[in-house]
């Protein structure tokens, strides 16, 4: 792929045929996961209302599992575009405190993902 090209999102989202869990083949360095991390997957369900999805995210370090909960839903209801956003609790004892000031209460965070 060139290195000029910017990535597009697929259309046409079925979001109750992405319902599934889905592994991690490969990943970006990150601080919310343990570089050891093994078995790291993400499981996908849709919630009641038919809209919203349900995000277990897990992996397993030395023997031990780690997991978040969060709430997925697409980035522009209107768009037909595969972009989900997910919002998770993040600890404030975990956000410098440049972040805590413009932190709603519980703290949220939100980031789009592929899918």
């Amino acid at each position: 792929m060139p290195a000029d090209k910017t990535m597009e999102a697929v259309k046409g989202l079925d979001v109750p045929r992405y319902m599934d869990r889905w592994y991690e083949i490969a990943c970006f360095p990150s601080r919310f996961q343990p570089r050891d991390g093994e078995n790291t997957r993400a499981t996908y369900t849709l919630k009641e209302d038919g809209v919203t999805v349900g995000v277990l995210n897990e992996t397993w370090s030395g023997g031990k599992r780690s997991y978040i909960e969060e709430t997925a839903y697409k980035a522009d209801p209107n768009s037909d575009e595969a972009k989900l956003k997910v919002k998770f609790w993040v600890p404030s004892s975990l956000l410098c405190s440049r972040h805590r000031r413009f932190s709603a209460s519980p703290p949220a965070m939100a980031m789009t993902i592929p899918p």
